[in-house]
């Protein structure tokens, strides 16, 4: 049984690099990169104009600003599409493994893929504005001023908006901290839904289009969190949005135990149903050799 968990999830480590290398994965990589540059640049520029630097904590203002967590979602969204599609090689593992080896390797890529991207996203005021960046355990002037009442056209069109909420409650590293392993904790149960549907049930849009429905939910219940309060509890891409986050249960709030539980539940149950789940259509893969052996040597070249 060891054995077979070490080759799932080697599979699971060979799949994730080849979908670093990927063409697609780059040019993703690279337009999310150039977004966050005009995103940041009003921050870099406002810093620059008083001979400041900024501090790279701007994860959880990421998060808070409605059109570039869309983005990133939708981003992360088109990284994840193809999970559980199979490939030509997958053939020849499937001969090898049983098939909840081969979920959990699977699971495993999904997790790596969305760790990958959200470290990534955290890091990239350090790659962009390296020579801006102010290395510092607290906010800085910068972020500071920021989250105060700044007028809308001060950091240009396109930029992060800060938050006091968040300065004022949190520290930077705790906030960015709790930011970062929420948002993995959400693209990981994107990642399954997404793999429930390409993989069992054999309909590539099928897992999609419901992970896109709540990325969709969550920039509806952002509009007006207190009218969709009902809602927001169960929009878990909300969730590291830590403007919704309250250390008391109110309308319009969540709790950061209900956040952190509701996610570590939900991926824990959906990625149990993925791995064990034994009714489903199309090839049957390693449970049942025969008809895989005659699939492999009809498509052996």
């Amino acid at each position: 049984m060891k054995n077979y968990l070490y080759r799932g999830l080697l599979y699971g480590w060979h799949n994730f690099r080849s979908w670093v290398i990927d063409l697609r994965t780059i040019c993703v990589f690279l337009c999310v990169m150039i977004f966050l540059y005009e995103n940041i640049l009003g921050v870099a520029t406002f810093a620059n104009s008083y001979n400041l630097g900024f501090t790279p904590w701007l994860l959880p203002f990421m998060a808070t600003t409605r059109i570039v967590d869309l983005v990133l979602w939708l981003a992360l969204l088109l990284l994840l599409c193809d999970l559980g599609v199979e490939k030509r090689f997958d053939i020849y593992v499937q001969l090898r493994l049983p098939v909840w080896a081969l979920r959990i390797g699977r699971l495993f890529a999904a997790f790596l893929r969305v760790s990958f991207f959200w470290a990534v996203v955290s890091a990239s005021p350090i790659f962009l504005f390296f020579r801006y960046i102010e290395w510092n355990s607290h906010w800085g002037k910068v972020i500071g001023t920021l989250a105060r009442d700044i007028p809308e056209n001060l950091l240009g069109t396109y930029s992060i908006r800060f938050s006091s909420m968040i300065v004022n409650r949190y520290s930077p590293t705790f906030a960015t901290l709790i930011c970062f392993f929420l948002s993995i904790l959400e693209g990981w149960i994107l990642g399954i839904i997404i793999l429930i549907g390409n993989d069992i049930y054999k309909k590539i849009f099928l897992g999609s289009s419901i992970a896109g429905f709540f990325v969709l939910l969550d920039f509806w219940v952002r509009t007006d969190p207190l009218a969709c309060s009902r809602w927001l509890r169960f929009s878990f891409i909300t969730f590291h949005n830590l403007r919704c986050i309250s250390s008391i249960p109110k309308i319009g709030y969540i709790t950061l135990a209900w956040a952190v539980g509701f996610c570590i539940i939900s991926a824990l149950a959906l990625a149990a149903f993925y791995i064990f789940q034994k009714f489903f259509s199309g090839v049957k893969y390693a449970s049942d050799k025969k008809f895989m052996q005659v699939i492999w040597e009809n498509t052996s070249p």
